[in-house]
């Protein structure tokens, strides 16, 4: 009757197959040619598993690999987004300043305008009221020179009329002289013929 044990062997990277199979042929009473079979058996799974591994490792870093990759194009086009959303925002900025400058501009030269208009008209204003200032003062010149023409005209009148009342007494004066004398020598012919 052939008795049967089992047991188990632990692989490991970078475990050694020979120093195993020899352990374990050492613990199990294993002949040679078993060892060395086991020696190969052993070897073969690390091997396989060190190509499962190494591919794996493989897989995972070009997984890491696509990851970083896709991770680079999300960061680069996330940079692009923001530089162009940056980009955006100063054009707005900038569109922004110039409008208000161009506001700041209008609003001045309107500003330069109304002064400008206020001026004139003021000007405009002060001219009329110095027309209006000369215009009276030439009407009351003219007023006071008529006055003083229309008082030399009354005093030559009076004078005129003092002479005329003059003249007026005077020939009453000569017709009065003439009438007396007239009288007289009347009367002197009365007192001949008497």
């Amino acid at each position: 009757m052939i008795q049967c044990r089992t047991g188990k062997i632990g692989l490991h990277r970078g475990d050694d197959p020979k120093a195993l199979a020899e352990s374990f042929a050492k613990t199990y009473t294993l002949s040679s040619k078993m060892k060395d079979s086991l020696v190969t058996k052993l070897q073969s799974l690390l091997d396989k598993y060190l190509e499962e591994e190494k591919n794996e490792s493989t897989k995972v870093s070009k997984d890491k690999s696509k990851k970083a990759i896709k991770k680079k194009e999300k960061e680069v086009k996330e940079e692009e987004e923001a530089e162009e959303e940056e980009e955006a925002a100063e054009e707005k900025e900038e569109a922004a300043e110039e409008e208000e400058a161009a506001e700041e501009e209008e609003a001045a030269e309107e500003e330069a305008a109304e002064e400008e208009q206020a001026e004139e008209e003021e000007a405009a204003e002060e001219e009329e009221a110095a027309e209006e200032e000369a215009a009276e003062e030439e009407e009351a010149a003219e007023e006071e020179e008529a006055a003083e023409e229309e008082e030399e005209a009354a005093e030559e009148e009076e004078e005129a009329a003092e002479e005329e009342e003059a003249a007026e007494e005077e020939e009453a004066a000569e017709e009065e002289e003439a009438a007396e004398e007239e009288e007289v020598e009347y009367e002197e012919e009365e007192v001949e013929d008497a």
